[in-house]
């Protein structure tokens, strides 16, 4: 065993009643359980100074620093060094025994080759030629996991990140405004350009592959689906006539949207772009991403879409086609760098089809289990994205997906 301190803890593999934990609740058997890391390692006064700052001489972790997600745990590490003087770090930890449930042993797995591609990018993103593009990332003093051949038995294993704290300068939030949206758009051009033309080899990137969901039964299911959320938003229902059939016309047309944006996979993308895996600078002009989970080969505008419509404010929703703009002239500039042309109006004329494709995710997973209640609680949490806590996100997206699909 690599983490002896929860061999006691006994996993249930139904759903979960919670997706995500609740805040106000202290998890002391957690936290008596972080200094213990993959591998027999235990977090202490030596693999600080080895790891993280050779003048450490204390160290300690904030009790009210642990944040509990339904991915991973984080916590804060301060350390005290031969000059009097603290510095934070931020620490991610995934340990499948410590997180909610999930419904299958299936799923887990996957979840843990997405954690294992987190651990992967990081220590490819130190290589040299990769310089350009670490300004987009905290920097990472270290990441660790259980051995690879242990993934297939994701209850036996263990991560951990440790990265630079950036909350003295830096905040998280689960929306943004204009200005953050366009430092959003600046960055995912400078990382799908740095990225251009990849090897069509990688495995695709995004939770929300076709075919990463048809195990869950979503697409089978869609019209039901659909049904029963129509009855829990009554209101939605009388919004547009079109909108009673978006359950049947996603089903018909997933397999036509995934294909659509299987072709266009020319980068790498980040996968899961929204405001919770992005720290904004308090000033505004500066983001850096978290969270490399899902990332992996895609079409570009996939990290545009899921950004916008996961993360910008209610009442930013409608300038959704100014961001994309800025999004393909700030790629168009990083490409020509690279001396590599694209057709501007081409990248733009797709978005809605891209677009579509997520929200193919949104409305027969995402939503499978959304109510008026459920969103109220969501608004408290970290982690749910502004699609499962704003009404005016319900309504945007029902909306232009009726739209769109009616088109």
């Amino acid at each position: 065993m690599y983490l002896p301190m929860i061999t006691d803890i006994t996993i249930k593999m139904s759903l979960p009643k919670e997706r995500y934990p609740d805040p106000k609740k202290f998890d002391e058997k957690l936290y008596n359980n972080l200094t213990f890391l993959p591998n027999n390692i235990t977090l202490d006064i030596h693999f600080i100074q080895k790891h993280i700052n050779p003048q450490a001489k204390d160290w300690s972790i904030p009790r009210e620093s642990i944040i509990r997600g339904m991915q991973a745990n984080m916590f804060t590490i301060k350390v005290l060094d031969d000059k009097n003087e603290t510095t934070s770090y931020m620490a991610k930890r995934i340990v499948p025994r410590e997180l909610p449930e999930k419904a299958s042993e299936e799923i887990w797995k996957e979840f843990v080759q997405s954690v294992r591609k987190e651990i992967d990018f990081y220590s490819d993103v130190v290589k040299p030629e990769h310089q350009n593009i670490r300004c987009l990332f905290p920097k990472v003093y270290y990441s660790d996991g259980t051995p690879k051949q242990l993934d297939s038995s994701p209850q036996e294993t263990s991560f951990i990140i440790v990265m630079e704290d950036l909350c003295e300068n830096y905040y998280q939030s689960p929306f943004m405004n204009d200005l953050q949206a366009e430092s959003v758009m600046k960055c995912l051009a400078k990382l799908h350009a740095h990225y251009w033309n990849i090897d069509p080899c990688m495995e695709r990137g995004g939770f929300w592959v076709l075919e990463r969901r048809l195990k869950r039964n979503e697409i089978e299911n869609a019209e039901e689906t659909w049904s029963k959320f129509l009855e829990r938003f009554p209101e939605v229902n009388n919004l547009d006539p079109e909108i009673k059939n978006i359950g049947r016309q996603i089903k018909e047309r997933s397999r036509e949207l995934d294909e659509f944006v299987s072709a266009g996979a020319c980068t790498r993308i980040h996968g899961d772009a929204k405001g919770w895996n992005m720290f904004f600078s308090k000033e505004g002009s500066d983001v850096l991403l978290i969270d490399m989970q899902w990332t992996g080969k895609g079409h570009p505008l996939q990290d545009v879409a899921y950004s916008l419509t996961t993360t910008l404010s209610g009442d930013g929703l409608n300038r959704m086609e100014k961001h994309l703009n800025t999004y393909v002239e700030n790629l168009k500039f990083e490409l020509d760098k690279k001396n590599i042309s694209i057709n501007t109006d081409d990248l733009r004329n797709s978005f809605d089809k891209v677009w579509m494709d997520y929200a193919r995710m949104i409305v027969t997973g995402l939503w499978k289990n959304l109510n008026k209640k459920s969103i109220e609680k969501n608004k408290s949490k970290v982690g749910p994205s502004m699609i499962n806590r704003s009404m005016e996100h319900v309504i945007f997206i029902t909306n232009r997906l009726a739209r769109l699909l009616h088109v």
